[in-house]
C-alpha cells in the first residue's frame, strides 16, 4: 500500500510539473507568426491633395472619411489617428492628422503627418511628421456654387445597407 501511495504522489507531481508555464523549451526554428496590426484611419496622399480651405465637412468626409476622433469640447476640429505595430519587430508606430474648421462648417488649416508612402506590401505608412500642410484657396464661383441636393435612399438601398451591403 505504501508503495501505492508513493508512485501515485511522484505520478502526480510529475503530471503537475509538466503543466507548468514558467519556460518551456521551444526549438529557435519554431516562430509563431505575428500579424501586422494597422489601425484608425489610413491616409491616402491623392485623397489629401484634392483637400483645399473653404471646402465643406461633407466634402471633406467624402473624400478621406469620418474622423477618429471627433472631440465634444472643439466641433470644429477632426482628429485622423492611424496606429500601426509591425508583427515582427513590435515596432509601434502612431501619426495624426488634424483638420480644423470655422463656424460655418469650412475647412480651414490642417496640420499633422500626411505625406504616405507604399512600404513593406499594401501597407500604407506615414513617412513624415508633423506636417503643416498649405490647402489651396477655392475660387468666389467654387464657394458660391451650392453643393447638389443628396437624393434620399430607396428602400432597396436602405435594406441593402441594413444588411451590411
Amino acid at each position: 500500500m505504501q508503495k501505492v501511495i508513493t508512485l501515485s504522489t511522484i505520478f502526480l507531481t510529475i503530471f503537475l510539473a509538466s503543466c507548468a508555464t514558467t519556460t518551456s523549451y521551444k526549438p529557435s526554428f519554431l516562430r509563431e507568426y505575428i500579424i501586422d496590426v494597422p489601425q484608425g484611419n489610413v491616409l491616402e496622399q491623392d485623397k489629401i491633395s484634392q483637400l483645399h480651405s473653404g471646402q465643406h465637412k461633407d466634402q471633406v468626409k467624402f473624400l478621406i472619411g469620418s474622423p477618429m476622433l471627433n472631440d465634444v469640447f472643439h466641433k470644429n476640429r477632426w482628429d485622423y489617428v492611424f496606429q500601426y505595430r509591425h508583427g515582427k519587430t513590435g515596432e509601434i508606430t502612431t501619426r495624426q492628422f488634424t483638420l480644423f474648421f470655422d463656424d460655418n462648417d469650412l475647412l480651414v488649416d490642417a496640420t499633422g503627418d500626411v505625406v504616405l508612402e507604399k512600404s513593406h506590401g499594401d501597407e500604407m505608412m506615414p513617412k513624415a511628421k508633423n506636417t503643416k500642410i498649405e490647402l489651396g484657396k477655392m475660387t468666389e464661383e467654387q464657394i458660391k456654387t451650392p453643393l447638389p441636393p443628396r437624393t434620399p435612399p430607396t428602400l432597396a438601398e436602405k435594406i441593402l445597407d441594413s444588411l451590411g451591403f
